[in-house]
């Protein structure tokens, strides 16, 4: 029987310790992928990056002479332990879906065996993934889909409740509530059950962190459901 799968979102306003939160999720696994925000966050500096190279090949989907990027994963198939981090190319939309696809969705050996299985997968910053409001995008949505198939847990971070896009909580995310600035909104708090055991523990939560020192990184667990 395969485990149940982890996936759980960081929320809190800007040097409220949601990384550090998050890097306490890396014994989980002996393999563990990191997607950072960016490449000017110094927040991964610590873990090695992992550059996923790829060639053109022939488009198995035309007749004609046509070209298509193929990441090549196999690296990240044979990597048993350890943490990589992957910068992906948050600007351009279709070589972002490509190497989503390539890197954690695709087969990639004749067996039928992904490059991402048994591992924890960190998307910092997320929404320069993932839209707030709207149907997240195919190739993300395959991610969460198969997560239980591949033994995979997700991990995530976010500036706020309204940036939870409503199509994660059908998956049952736990977060990880640091301070925040924005209460949730009447829309988001009707989507989702014990709407006010939530900002009960908002309100708690940002009481503690407003005393200051060690408390302002200050957090609660709830299972969004």
């Amino acid at each position: 029987m395969a485990r149940k799968a982890a996936f759980y979102i960081a929320v809190g306003t800007n040097g409220t310790g949601k990384t550090v939160d998050l890097k306490k999720f890396l014994p989980v696994n002996s393999k563990n992928i990191i997607f950072p925000a960016n490449r000017i966050d110094d927040a991964w500096d610590e873990i090695p990056e992992k550059v996923i190279d790829f060639k053109w090949i022939d488009d198995p989907n035309t007749f004609n002479v046509k070209m298509i990027q193929k990441y090549d994963t196999r690296a990240l198939y044979e990597m048993k332990k350890g943490n990589r981090k992957i910068f992906l190319d948050y600007n351009d939309k279709k070589t972002l879906k490509a190497q989503v696809n390539d890197i954690i969705n695709i087969d990639i050996l004749p067996n039928g065996r992904k490059a991402i299985l048994n591992c924890g997968l960190f998307f910092d910053d997320y929404k320069n993934m993932i839209i707030t409001k709207g149907t997240i995008p195919g190739y993300m949505r395959q991610v969460f889909n198969d997560r239980r198939h591949n033994m995979v847990d997700i991990f995530m971070a976010t500036h706020g409740f309204n940036d939870i896009n409503a199509d994660f909580i059908p998956f049952g995310p736990t977060l990880i509530i640091k301070k925040t600035t924005m209460a949730p909104s009447k829309l988001f708090l009707d989507r989702i059950e014990r709407p006010e055991e939530l900002l009960r523990t908002i309100d708690t939560v940002n009481r503690t962190a407003e005393k200051g020192g060690k408390n302002q990184y200050y957090s609660q667990l709830f299972e969004l459901t």
